[in-house]
C-alpha cells in the first residue's frame, strides 16, 4: 500500500458520499484510503460535518487499471471481495 500511495496518492480522484450521494471532488486518493486504514480521519461533509463514507467513482478515469498499473493489477484482483461480481472474468460481473 505505501508504494502505491506514494505513486497515486497525490492524484484528485471523484468520490460519492454514500450517505447523500453528493459528489466528493476536492480530496485525493490518500484521502480516500486514510479514511479506511484510521476511520478517525475520514473527511467531513463541509454542510453537516459529519465524517464522509466515500466510494470511489471511475478511477482511474482516463485509463484502464491494468494499462495505468499493471504491476499492482494481479494483486488487486486477488484482494477484492465477490470475485463473482467484482473481477473481470466473474460469471456475475455486468461490466
Amino acid at each position: 500500500p505505501h508504494g502505491f500511495l506514494q505513486r497515486f496518492g497525490a492524484e484528485r480522484v471523484q468520490m460519492i458520499d454514500c450517505h447523500d450521494d453528493k459528489h466528493v471532488h476536492w480530496l485525493t486518493l490518500a484521502h480516500f484510503f486514510a479514511g479506511y486504514l484510521e476511520p478517525w480521519t475520514r473527511a467531513r461533509c463541509p454542510d453537516t460535518f459529519r465524517r464522509m463514507m466515500l466510494k470511489l467513482k471511475d478511477w482511474p478515469p482516463d485509463q484502464d487499471f491494468q494499462s495505468k498499473m499493471p504491476e499492482y493489477f494481479a494483486d488487486l484482483m486477488q484482494a477484492l471481495p465477490f470475485a463473482q461480481y467484482a473481477q473481470r472474468g466473474g460469471v456475475l460481473n455486468l461490466a
